[in-house]
């Protein structure tokens, strides 16, 4: 996870140095673990091949570290995968 972020911020030598560790520190606290990119996979299969439905937002719930999914055309498909793959 953190070798992400460091060659992020080892290559973009214009940032100050404050800024390259808040950097760091954004990438390593939102990294999904397997488990939730594997659910992540299955659930953007679904919607998008079988159900034909739009993936409007990806994103980790800082307070909970649940990957939140938002879909649907109407955006009415609330999807949270848990750090353990499940997937509600």
């Amino acid at each position: 996870m953190g070798s992400i972020a460091y060659l992020f911020c080892f290559h973009d030598r214009a940032l100050d140095k404050n800024v390259r560790i808040a950097l760091y520190f954004c990438y390593v606290i939102a990294m999904p673990t397997p488990e939730q990119l594997d659910g992540l996979y299955r659930v953007s299969y679904y919607l998008t091949y079988l159900s034909f439905q739009p993936i409007h937002l990806v994103c980790i719930d800082k307070r909970t570290a649940n990957l939140f999914i938002l879909a649907g055309h109407d955006e009415e498909i609330v999807t949270e995968i848990t750090s353990a793959g499940e997937v509600f």
